[in-house]
């Protein structure tokens, strides 16, 4: 896998991905499936710590099939204050998205609440990602974009 990001995976912040493309059963149709994980840190913004302890961020992972979104989760609480997590699925995009790509994302806040770590891992996605993002806004709602998990990332 090869990215912006990804050429310069010491920086400090830059997330980290990784990504493998397995053909499918039908290896002259062109399908595949594709797997992802991704880690990094984010330093939160104005106004992101309250967006996320009010389960108002989701991971979103954007394919060339579903460009406004192949797989989301909504982020919530984990097992202490400064831990939450997300279940990834079609049926959380809006509209729902109908597919067998799954996923789980974790996140969690350093002790004054600045930055935050996150760990994501996805797999059976329809095709090429175009993108991977925090979102912000409620469940069962559409929102800007808040963080870019990439910008670029190409599958080999």
């Amino acid at each position: 896998m090869v990215g912006l990001c990804a050429a310069m995976m010491g920086m400090l912040g830059c997330p980290m991905l990784t990504g493998e493309t397995f053909p499918d059963d039908d290896m002259m149709g062109g399908d595949t499936s594709v797997s992802l994980t991704a880690m990094g840190t984010w330093t939160l913004g104005d106004g992101d710590l309250e967006a996320i302890q009010g389960g108002l961020v989701y991971f979103n992972l954007h394919t060339a099939d579903n460009p406004a979104g192949e797989i989301r989760g909504q982020i919530t609480a984990g097992d202490d204050a400064n831990s939450f997590v997300a279940t990834l699925s079609g049926d959380q995009e809006v509209p729902a998205v109908e597919t067998g790509a799954s996923g789980t994302g974790t996140l969690t806040l350093n002790e004054d609440g600045t930055e935050a770590t996150f760990d994501l891992t996805a797999t059976g996605l329809s095709g090429s990602l175009t993108g991977a993002h925090f979102h912000t806004a409620a469940a069962g709602e559409n929102g800007d974009v808040i963080f870019a998990i990439t910008d670029t990332i190409i599958e080999q």
